[in-house]
């Protein structure tokens, strides 16, 4: 009996023992995971949770039932940025304070894109887009705004918590004198990019800014493929074709008798590129119809060419043109990269593009699909050519050939472009000691804290651009203007 009691005894000592070690072990893991020590387990919790947080709300997001006030639906169920008021702004103390007002579109959206909840890097952008069309940024952000981009970043125009963006974009305005009644946030903050955006030439008077804005910036945001973040106009890519053979179509044909032969819309005269001496050279020899204010002709409007605003074109302008058996899609700026939605729109018309402009058309279009006026040495060169080309059935028809194999996209901008910035604010290298992102790219235009020092230069030296000058009748370089 006593042997039995023994032997019970000892099983209840360390049955016990037992328990507060159990009990010991999990004060240990509770205290770890609340100071976030654990992070294996927490990360288990927290993931399940968002996981399902995000299944909940990924519904409304797509619905456009939720709202905030860095983006939201609009009743037509668009995208739009917030368009809180400017005038929030303002480089007093009591900025730092300030708040939003108290309404219903005021929470942040959840991250509905990645079921982790990875933390979304903030985009502030710190004016217009244009005076005239503010939301021109919508189309810019579009498939940001959409949820179709790999990262996640938020978008906004409210500055009133500038001192938290990841990113400043700043557009230039329309000259040096409107970017002065600009205000700059009181101080450049370490760990933050300021990033100047533009799709225009640095022959372009927006890039006449003024000397305060030369070295203030990280990144550029532009169509050339130099730039920090790349911007382009267009893309063009090969489709499986269902054939290889050639389309019956006989596009010379259907102009054959009907008298026009060369058509351009211009707006914009006179331009740093000398097009328009060009083209009054070349009027010598061939005939040209001039569409627009610099022309006697009238078709649409000065936007009927972009699609900025997505608009419908007026008064069949793209059938009209498509009519020509040429059409000169010659830019303002001959700079290198500079090639616009005006190349791209031709192509996906029914004619021939003669462009005029410094980029490299070969690398990025259809093979034989286009007429490089650049290539001759006079406009009367380039007219006999079009001249043969449009006397000769089959040749004329073999600029067609691509049609079918290829799908050209534009844009103004081209969508894509804006996953890439959001792609590089996720996965930049650490910030340097002075808390700077540095760009693989452009360092030798850098100084030590990784700005530019003249991002005017630099573009201007990267561009190579050129103009047409109707006295030499020669290309001569477009330099960089003295300081």
């Amino acid at each position: 009996m006593r042997s039995l009691w023994g032997q019970m005894k000892s099983a209840m000592s360390k049955c016990s023992l037992w328990k507060v070690l159990i009990g010991i072990l999990t004060v240990h893991l509770i205290v770890r995971f609340i100071t976030g020590k654990d992070i294996f387990l927490k990360n288990i919790i927290e993931r399940k949770t968002l996981f399902q947080l995000s299944s909940r709300n990924t519904s409304g997001f797509k619905n456009g039932t939720n709202s905030s006030n860095t983006i939201r639906h609009s009743k037509e169920n668009n995208l739009t940025l917030d368009v809180t008021s400017e005038a929030k702004y303002s480089t007093n103390d009591s900025t730092d304070k300030q708040k939003e007002p108290n309404t219903k579109h005021n929470q942040e959206l959840p991250n509905t894109n990645h079921p982790y909840n990875i933390k979304p890097k903030r985009i502030i952008l710190w004016n217009d887009f244009l005076a005239s069309y503010p939301e021109g940024w919508n189309q810019v952000f579009k498939r940001q705004l959409q949820g179709d981009c790999p990262e996640n970043c938020d978008v906004t125009r409210s500055k009133s918590n500038w001192q938290n963006a990841d990113v400043i974009i700043f557009k230039q305005p329309l000259d040096a004198q409107s970017s002065k009644r600009i205000k700059l946030p009181p101080t450049k903050l370490k760990n933050q990019t300021w990033l100047i955006f533009s799709a225009e030439a640095p022959t372009h008077k927006t890039w006449n800014l003024p000397m305060e804005w030369l070295g203030i910036f990280d990144w550029t945001f532009t169509y050339h493929t130099k730039s920090d973040v790349v911007m382009p106009y267009g893309t063009i890519t090969p489709i499986q074709a269902k054939t290889n053979a050639k389309s019956d179509r006989d596009y010379w044909a259907e102009k054959r008798d009907n008298g026009k032969f060369a058509a351009w819309m211009i707006s914009h005269c006179p331009t740093s590129s000398g097009r328009e001496e060009y083209v009054r050279e070349l009027r010598k020899y061939e005939n040209v119809d001039i569409y627009g204010e610099c022309g006697d002709l009238h078709c649409g409007n000065r936007k009927t060419l972009k699609v900025v605003r997505e608009q419908k074109v007026p008064d069949n302008c793209y059938e009209l043109m498509a009519t020509y058996k040429f059409y000169f899609a010659f830019e303002n700026s001959i700079c290198e990269d500079y090639i616009t939605e005006k190349f791209f729109k031709t192509l996906q018309m029914d004619t021939i593009p003669v462009v005029f402009g410094g980029g490299n058309y070969s690398a990025i279009a259809p093979p034989h699909s286009f007429i490089n006026g650049t290539a001759f040495e006079k406009p009367k060169d380039l007219a006999t050519y079009l001249r043969t080309v449009a006397n000769n059935q089959s040749l004329y028809n073999s600029f067609f050939d691509w049609k079918g194999k290829y799908r050209v996209e534009v844009g103004f901008p081209f969508n894509p472009m804006i996953c890439d910035l959001c792609h590089q604010l996720h996965n930049r290298p650490p910030a340097t000691a002075n808390g700077s992102y540095a760009s693989l790219k452009n360092a030798v235009s850098k100084d030590g804290n990784g700005r530019y020092k003249n991002v005017v230069r630099w573009f201007y030296n990267v561009s190579r651009c050129r103009r047409w000058n109707s006295t030499t009748q020669t290309f001569t370089s477009d330099v960089y203007p003295p300081l």
